[in-house]
């Protein structure tokens, strides 16, 4: 998301969180890692299932099942099962960075929160945050959670977590957005 620069500050911006501050962020940024590791796994166990049910089903009635079900296999599930274990070894990252207070936090008040349409039918929610980094107040929308976006109201406070993991291209100078 891009983010646009607010002329008039000169306040500090990320810093390295201290153990109350970790503290006070872990159990949202566990909450979110749950989310974001759990609906990838059901995914990918959807179409697991589905390839045996389409084998069982060939085997019972003679039909190519096995071969449609190897090519369902090749073509999405090994896909799948890649993505799934990237999405959750950068999850576990992300936590890890965390709790070893190797990652910059900033403070800042939700601007806006509203639904993004993606697609005809389909939308994110949407937290329009601001924040400042080296003097200069920021402002940039961040998808969130659900859970999230049912957690902040315009004005409340909230927490953006800078991620600078050289060996995670994934979460390399990542901003992720947690209510306080």
């Amino acid at each position: 998301m891009a983010r646009k620069y607010i002329s008039g500050s000169t306040r500090a911006g990320f810093h390295k969180p201290n153990q109350e501050e970790i503290e006070a962020i872990l159990p949202w940024l566990m909450r979110e890692r749950r989310g974001n590791i759990l609906f990838p796994l059901g995914c990918v166990l959807a179409v697991l299932i589905g390839a045996v049910t389409l084998t069982v089903f060939g085997f019972i009635n003679d039909m190519q099942g096995p071969l449609i079900s190897a090519i369902a296999i090749g073509i999405f599930l090994i896909p799948s099962v890649i993505i799934c274990i990237k999405n959750t070894l950068t999850e576990n990252e992300k936590v890890r960075l965390l709790k070893g207070g190797d990652v910059l936090i900033a403070e800042a008040t939700v601007k806006d929160k509203k639904l993004k349409r993606l697609a005809r039918y389909s939308y994110v929610s949407c937290v329009d945050a601001s924040y400042y980094e080296d003097g200069r107040k920021w402002v940039q929308s961040f998808v969130v959670s659900k859970r999230i976006s049912r957690k902040v109201k315009v004005g409340s406070q909230g927490i953006i977590i800078k991620y600078n993991s050289s060996n995670n291209k994934w979460l390399d100078n990542k901003l992720v957005f947690l209510p306080m």
